[in-house]
């Protein structure tokens, strides 16, 4: 992954034309770079129930980021830039045994050809799904700098609510129709364009490029380049696979997920699962991560909202194996204090021996070290009582007098 979040969706490169319904001008459109295409426009695609060109709206674009894209080149010339996975309608010859199809792709052997014929209604599955890699409230792309109509762009279009001309009539037991990925064609196949099926004459890859994607309403297919791509389609949650890209798109509130998350994991039975070590914070430099726990940068509280020490309990805790405190044992470094001003009414209860100066208490409390008995007088200087002095217990001396 290049970013915190990298999606690999089916996309098309950066300045591939869509076809576009003019606003208030009816019958008229115009032929707009994908990165121009924004949330409502109507759009030029394939009815999956008719067969027939219509209009339907953007319901999202998608700042891809930059991919490897494939250049994707039929007999006649037209061409399209493309990821990969990117699925195109193709047209195979049937053998014996059905051929297989592209992982993920469903079955559309049943079409026939496209309508304005006797033959029953062309039906393209529209749910492509590809591990769902898509995510929903993407950036949009940038509305301005459309680019205005040219003339070479305004040869004879497919009417909307015509049939496709030119495509597919012979008998189905002779082929399928089928959307493969851009990754598993080959030349010499058929694909379906505007102007019917072509056949491929090249595929090479055309380096790194800036991608979108559209999702479309209804139909989930759009003319691209003349050519038929589907789109990325959302059928699921989100699945964040091997590599997924969300471009620049920067997302303001956060990450909103309803359901479990897993990470490493493909069976998330917790709000939040994790398999395997967990990193928190910085860059860990220097020291050997976690085997299978978690690594935390900075302060952590529990039971608090605020945590100004490396660990904050705001709570009773309990701790049934060995609690080591400073084990270099410095001299006064305070390694067990009270925060406040008073230490608790109740103590500090412990079920078991307590050794001072010894690893291994053999009584309730085991003191091993230089020590006096209770009672031991001591000889204390009278204060402002010059040569003057009194015994007193040894208890009775305040710290700064045994220290002295």
């Amino acid at each position: 992954p290049l970013q915190a979040l990298h999606v690999v969706g089916q996309c098309v490169a950066k300045g591939t034309r869509i076809r576009r319904r003019r606003k208030n001008k009816k019958g008229e459109w115009e032929e707009v770079p994908v990165e121009d295409i924004r949330p409502d426009d109507e759009i030029l695609s394939l009815n999956d129930q008719t067969g027939k060109w219509e209009w339907n709206k953007v319901e999202k674009t998608m700042d891809m980021g930059i991919q490897a894209v494939f250049r994707l080149e039929t007999e006649s010339g037209k061409w399209i830039e493309t990821t990969g996975n990117h699925p195109y309608l193709v047209k195979i010859q049937n053998s014996l045994q059905k051929t297989a199809l592209a992982d993920g792709s469903p079955d559309t052997s049943g079409l026939t050809r496209f309508a304005n014929t006797n033959e029953p209604d062309l039906r393209i599955d529209i749910n492509i799904p590809q591990n769902s890699d898509n995510v929903n409230n993407q950036k949009g792309v940038d509305p301005t700098g459309i680019e205005p109509v040219r003339p070479e762009f305004l040869d004879p279009v497919p009417e909307p609510g015509g049939p496709t001309q030119g495509l597919l009539s012979q008998n189905t037991d002779l082929f399928s129709i089928k959307w493969v990925k851009v990754s598993q064609l080959k030349l010499g196949q058929y694909i379906a364009t505007q102007d019917g099926w072509e056949k491929i004459v090249n595929i090479d890859n055309a380096g790194r490029k800036q991608t979108y994607d559209l999702q479309i309403s209804n139909t989930h297919n759009f003319l691209a380049n003349n050519i038929v791509a589907h789109n990325t389609y959302i059928n699921s949650g989100l699945n964040i696979g091997a590599a997924f890209t969300g471009g620049a798109a920067t997302i303001s509130n956060g990450l909103a997920v309803s359901g479990n998350v897993g990470i490493g994991t493909t069976t998330a039975n917790s709000t939040l699962s994790v398999a395997g070590s967990a990193h928190i914070g910085g860059i860990r430099q220097g020291i050997a991560a976690p085997a299978n726990g978690l690594f935390v940068d900075g302060n952590v509280g529990i039971g608090a909202t605020t945590s100004n020490n490396l660990l904050d309990v705001w709570g009773n805790a309990r701790i049934t194996g060995t609690l080591g405190v400073d084990s270099t044992g410095t001299l006064g470094a305070g390694l067990i204090g009270y925060l406040g001003v008073t230490a608790p009414t109740s103590g500090l209860a412990v079920s078991g021996n307590v050794g001072i100066g010894t690893t291994s208490p053999l009584q309730a409390l085991h003191v091993v070290g230089q020590c006096v008995a209770k009672g031991t007088r001591i000889r204390r200087r009278r204060k402002n009582k010059k040569g003057e002095w009194e015994e007193v217990p040894y208890i009775n001396l305040k710290q700064k007098e045994v220290n002295g």
